[in-house]
């Protein structure tokens, strides 16, 4: 299979994202770190030819949408 969806909770989707993306300064990463909402989405992507292959720090993280990005009346209220 070239793609894979998996559906989960957290906080093992959260873990799971910050285990296979390599930290770096800012970025998308850092997004997930601060908060991983209910009903999000993170698109990781792998730069090898089998499954096996995918390890610790393999992914790049090229989207993270929580709810509030598609809708802000759906983020937390403003104080």
């Amino acid at each position: 299979a070239a793609s894979m969806l998996v559906l989960g909770h957290n906080p093992g989707l959260e873990e799971l994202v910050l285990m296979l993306v390599p930290q770096a300064a800012g970025g998308l990463r850092q997004t997930v770190a601060e908060k991983f909402p209910t009903a999000s989405a993170a698109v990781m992507t792998f730069d090898v030819d089998r499954w096996a292959d995918v390890g610790v720090g393999t992914a790049t993280l090229t989207s993270f949408t929580r709810p509030r990005d598609l809708d802000p009346a759906l983020g937390p209220d403003a104080d």
